[in-house]
């Protein structure tokens, strides 16, 4: 609800940062997931497999810091929202999750 209070401008700049900041944490576990053992390599990612994603991440990291460097209040705000969600995430929905699912009796089983 704070976000529809802001100016335009900025919650655009807001978003475009949260956005590339996740779009480089995909491509960088991507370089991660396919050292795993296991992994299973298709060919549309394997076309100039490491190039690619370097150059990638090397333009979304550029674009991170110029960000930070330009807007640090957004880049501020989009860190909060980010470890808020983690934090929820983590000590509220994953153990939730991970509980096993109440049995539901079905008509067969009366």
């Amino acid at each position: 609800m704070l976000m529809t209070m802001t100016p335009f401008p900025q919650l655009v700049n807001y978003i475009g940062f949260t956005l590339n900041f996740f779009a480089v944490m995909s491509v960088a576990s991507l370089l991660y997931f396919r050292t795993k053992p296991g992994w299973q390599k298709l060919r549309v990612v394997s076309f100039c497999y490491p190039l690619f994603p370097v150059l990638f991440l090397l333009v979304g990291v550029w674009m991170i810091i110029q960000g930070i460097q330009l807007k640090p209040y957004i880049s501020l705000a989009t860190v909060v929202t980010v470890v808020t969600g983690a934090l929820v995430y983590h000590f509220r929905i994953r153990p939730a999750a991970t509980r096993p699912a109440p049995a539901v009796e079905t008509y067969e089983s009366r």
